[in-house]
């Protein structure tokens, strides 16, 4: 094979290797499981919300709130460190009356 077919081979090569899109990162998921005994407040519905550095407009979960206890479950969050968890509690009137957060790595 000369020199040039050479070139030509790993050119073709590059150039078919660049046109693949890199694999996406995988993903993960956060169970959330959060005790109510003795709230005062009434809730009746929360959410979470994934925030870190690395991650653009992750839209909040809804969570479910029965048998004095919200849990739930978040997909789809990309693999990563530094994942803050936040999660908002709110009353019947539609006020936040309780939030808290972790982070998950």
């Amino acid at each position: 094979m000369t020199t040039l077919a050479r070139a030509a081979s790993l050119a073709a090569i590059v150039a078919l290797t660049a046109c693949q899109a890199a694999p996406p990162a995988p993903a993960e998921g956060l169970t959330v499981r959060i005790a109510l005994t003795g709230d005062q407040c009434g809730v009746v519905s929360a959410e979470a919300l994934v925030t870190a550095a690395d991650l653009t407009a992750f839209p909040a979960t809804p969570l479910t709130v029965a048998f004095s206890t919200i849990y739930g479950r978040i997909t789809d969050v990309p693999a990563g460190t530094g994942r803050t968890v936040l999660v908002r509690a709110y009353g019947p009137g539609g006020l936040v009356v309780y939030e808290g957060s972790t982070v998950v790595d």
